[in-house]
């Protein structure tokens, strides 16, 4: 059975990726490795869907799998199904390896381990991109406004160079607030960008600092309600993959390792001073909190911004 491994942290980009290399009149179907996987994901696989020409079986964050369903792809994956093609991606990191002298993907050892990989890896079934460069964002956004028959200022241009999100999605959603303020003018000029520009930047680690400390609370949860992509939730994703990053230099920094990441002294000490006063239990309880903002948001159970606001109440609980 021909499958896949896409591995990069823009999960966007994963998702094109995987649609282009589907074949002619193929669907796609997604399911989550961060959540236990149901019946119908491992019938997807062997069952070839019914008047259709076949169909892509894409698992998300496959990289959160446990053990037990590698073991299970391992033996599935021998035998080939016309009409399946599976795909899994690895939604991680990248970070410079001093083996390979460049940047590499953080791939944990489950799936190192795990036979399918390294088949994967043998045959060229493997398709890794560590996210967009921001030359590639402004290509990106500027051809989302040329499609809409869109010139850009000189000015306007040198704005996207510097306040563009090097997010996939995160760029076609500005863009398309920057369509809306560009109504009919012809050219993109600097006011059509407020939206992009005047979006604040999120330093996550005083966020964390500050729901951990009780006498800032008030002025978080203020912050919060007049801040309008945290009250209406479009931060909330980018939000908690920094909050799980910034949760994995703090576990690391727990243990004594080398947080595997370059910061100025200042900061390192700053960390370092937080991971000591929330030890290895309460660094785990934000890998916890993170998990069950996820699982609430894709359950439907919270709205983002609701989902996000009790990840920070939790994270001042002690």
């Amino acid at each position: 059975m021909a499958f896949t491994f896409l591995i990069c942290p823009d999960a966007e980009l994963i998702l094109e990726e995987a649609r282009k290399r589907l074949a002619p009149g193929f669907s796609l179907r997604s399911f989550w490795g961060d959540e236990p996987l149901p019946d119908r994901y491992w019938q997807q696989l062997t069952i070839p869907p019914l008047g259709e020409a076949g169909c892509g079986v894409l698992l998300r964050q496959a990289h959160l799998a446990p053990a037990e369903v590698w073991s299970r792809l391992d033996a599935l994956l021998r035998q080939g199904r016309p009409g399946i093609h599976p795909f899994f991606a690895l939604e991680v990191d990248w970070e410079w390896s001093k083996q390979e002298r460049s940047l590499a993907p953080k791939i944990p050892q489950v799936v190192r381990k795990a036979k399918c990989f390294a088949a994967a890896t043998q045959r060229g079934w493997v398709w890794s991109h560590p996210g967009l460069s921001r030359a590639q964002a402004e290509e990106r956004a500027r051809a989302i406004l040329a499609a809409a028959g869109k010139a850009i200022a000189p000015e306007a241009r040198r704005l996207l160079q510097e306040h563009l999100p090097l997010s996939a999605a995160a760029i076609a959603a500005e863009m398309d607030k920057v369509l809306l303020a560009a109504g009919d003018s012809p050219t993109i000029t600097p006011e059509h960008l407020q939206s992009l520009t005047g979006a604040p930047t999120w330093d996550v680690f005083a966020l964390m600092q500050a729901a951990l400390n009780p006498a800032r609370a008030e002025e978080l949860w203020r912050q919060l309600r007049h801040d309008p992509q945290m009250a209406s939730g479009e931060a909330t994703f980018g939000v908690l993959a920094l909050v799980r990053r910034e949760a994995r230099i703090l576990w690391l920094l727990t243990r004594g390792e080398d947080p595997g990441v370059r910061l100025p002294a200042a900061v390192l000490k700053a960390k370092q001073a937080l991971a000591q006063r929330l030890g290895p239990s309460g660094t785990a309880r934000l890998f916890l909190r993170v998990a069950e903002a996820e699982t609430a948001i894709k359950s439907g159970r919270l709205r983002p911004a609701q989902a996000l606001e009790h990840l920070l109440d939790a994270t001042s609980q002690p």
